[in-house]
């Protein structure tokens, strides 16, 4: 579980700053644990949430996996099957997307840290607080989304 997590982490920093060389790579995971790092000393709890975002993308990717490769022993059945594999990639999607968006202001309040200790724990402080609540809210709609996608097919 942790060497998927710390590969998707690697991909999120592909993403972020666009890497080409070996180089930049060093470059980037060393920021990465710096921001990681930052994280979970300023708020432990945002960082157990985005841990819990990270796990929920790697088993929505499992499940799109599985799915995928139902679908190519039952081809018959693709129209379930891609529904549900719409589901789960709308699913991934949208906890991806928070994952960034949390990564990136997260990113930006260690920046104004370093910058200014005094400013950067007040400005992280309140920020942090919104990106809690933030990701308590993606966790509940995934928590239900997942719900409703099992339900389904079980059903089926």
């Amino acid at each position: 579980m942790m060497n998927r997590k710390m590969a998707f982490l690697f991909l999120i920093a592909l993403v972020v700053f666009g890497c080409s060389q070996e180089t930049n790579l060093q470059k980037i995971m060393e920021t990465d644990h710096k921001v990681l790092s930052f994280l979970t000393e300023m708020n432990p709890a945002l960082q157990q949430k985005f841990d819990k975002i990270t796990a929920e993308i790697v088993r929505a990717d499992e499940k799109i996996q599985q799915l995928h490769e139902l679908n190519k022993f039952f081809p018959k059945q693709s129209d379930i099957i891609n529904k549900a594999l719409q589901q789960w990639q709308g699913l991934r999607k949208d906890l991806y997307a928070t994952l960034k968006n949390i990564y990136s202001k997260v990113e930006g309040a260690y920046v104004a840290y370093r910058i200014d200790e005094i400013q950067g724990r007040k400005q992280f402080g309140d920020l942090s607080q919104n990106l809690l609540a933030e990701a308590n809210a993606v966790l509940a709609n995934a928590e239900i989304t997942k719900n409703t996608i099992e339900e389904e097919l079980s059903q089926e």
